[in-house]
């Protein structure tokens, strides 16, 4: 006659214990972040701090207007610069696009670690891996 009442079963994104790690993990995290806060404020230099603005407003004042008469000494320089960026560029690339077919040619089966990589890294065939 008397039947335990059952419950309906809720659906949770999270177990509680899932949840407890997170919480715990957003807690270390604040505790670091209020340590590291402290800690800067200790070794702070206050005087720096507070020259800050003064320095940042000499240096906007003497950016502009630029002066153009060592223009011809950048040039060099500028050019270096935009070399190391366009051969970085094309390193990036030639490391990337064999990485890119290995990856896509490789079944999961063989490269367990492609299933376990983030997001963008792991996307193969169109689909997302699990």
């Amino acid at each position: 006659m008397n039947q335990p009442v059952t419950l309906p079963q809720i659906w949770s994104y999270r177990t509680p214990k899932a949840k407890l790690a997170i919480w715990s993990g957003w807690l270390a995290l604040v505790a670091l972040f209020v340590w590291s806060w402290q800690l800067m404020n200790v070794n702070t230099m206050w005087v720096f701090v507070w020259d800050a603005p003064t320095q940042a407003a000499d240096i906007a004042s003497r950016m502009f207007p630029p002066r153009w008469d060592y223009i011809n000494e950048l040039w060099l320089p500028l050019w270096d610069t935009l070399n190391i960026a366009t051969l970085g560029t094309l390193g990036g690339i030639v490391m990337a696009v064999p990485w890119h077919f290995w990856l896509r040619a490789t079944p999961r089966r063989r490269f367990c670690l492609c299933g376990q990589l983030p997001w963008p890294l792991s996307w193969r065939h169109g689909r997302l891996t699990r």
